[in-house]
């Protein structure tokens, strides 16, 4: 859901984008590269983010189908155990896969901001 308000926030504000915008920023939070609007570099951060969520969705489904996969103390345990033993572990492992895609979803959020604000001339930080 956070990726499409990322779309979309992205699609609204397109139209007011500048002629040049931030492209990378410095640790200080400033803008320290600029260039062309373009669409990358506009919808970039949700290109990112849907590809990264979209990743990280196939990575929690790969890791569920088999406990080996998964890089936990006392794996091999898991692993030998039946599979109906299984569940509990992987619920874990899906909901911190689940987290991570959230900050990194938010991070791309914050990254787009970021931008809109420098691209329209006040403080990105």
């Amino acid at each position: 859901m956070l990726v499409v308000l990322l779309w979309v926030w992205a699609w609204l504000t397109w139209s007011n984008a500048p002629d040049q915008l931030p492209l990378h920023f410095g640790f200080s939070g400033e803008p320290t590269r600029w260039g062309p609007r373009s669409p990358l570099s506009w919808f970039g951060p949700s290109v990112l983010a849907t590809l990264l969520a979209a990743g990280m969705g196939w990575l929690a489904r790969w890791t569920s189908e088999r406990p080996e996969r998964i890089n936990l103390p006392g794996k091999e345990r898991l692993a030998q155990l039946p599979p109906r033993y299984h569940g509990p572990v992987n619920a874990v492992v899906r909901k911190i896969i689940g987290w991570a895609t959230l900050e990194t979803v938010a991070l791309m959020g914050f990254v787009q901001w970021a931008t809109i604000r420098a691209a329209a001339g006040e403080d990105a930080r």
